[in-house]
C-alpha cells in the first residue's frame, strides 16, 4: 500500500492532466480522464486490505479462512500497485496500457486460490 501512495507521490509532477481510467480485456486504455483520479486506486487497496484484515481478525476464523485471506490481500496489493504504476507509465507515454497478460494472469491467480482453499476446507 505504501508504494502505491510512494509511486504516485514521487511521479506526480510528471503525470500529465490527462491519464487512463479504464483498461479493456486485452489491456488497452478505452476512457481517460484526470490525474486527480489516481488517488483512487491505493485508497480502494487501502480499504480492501483493511477490511480483509479485520475480517481474518473476526472472532472464530479459522486457519484455513485465515491463509486464504492472506493471499487475497497480497494478490489485491500487488495488483493495484502493478495498476498504479502502469497508468502512471502510460500517460506519461511510456507504456500502452496494463498488457494483455494482466487478466488472466490476475484472475487464474484468484481462482486457483479459491480452488485451494476449497479443497482444504472441504478436508477441513
Amino acid at each position: 500500500m505504501v508504494f502505491m501512495f510512494g509511486a504516485l507521490a514521487v511521479h506526480w509532477g510528471d503525470v500529465p492532466d490527462r491519464v487512463p481510467t479504464h483498461f479493456n480485456a486485452a489491456g488497452r486504455p478505452d476512457a481517460w480522464g484526470s490525474k486527480a483520479s489516481l488517488w483512487l486506486l491505493p485508497v480502494i487497496g487501502v480499504v480492501s486490505f483493511g477490511s480483509l484484515t479485520v475480517i481474518a481478525r473476526l472472532k472464530g476464523a479459522r486457519r484455513e479462512v485465515l491463509g486464504l485471506l492472506t493471499v487475497l490481500k497480497t494478490i489485491v496489493a500487488v495488483s493495484f500497485a502493478y495498476i498504479e504504476v502502469r497508468i502512471i507509465m502510460t500517460a506519461m507515454g511510456l507504456a500502452n496500457g496494463l498488457g494483455s497478460w494482466f487478466l488472466p494472469v490476475m484472475l487464474g491467480s484468484l481462482g486457483a486460490t479459491v480452488l485451494v482453499a476449497m479443497k482444504r476446507f472441504r478436508r477441513a
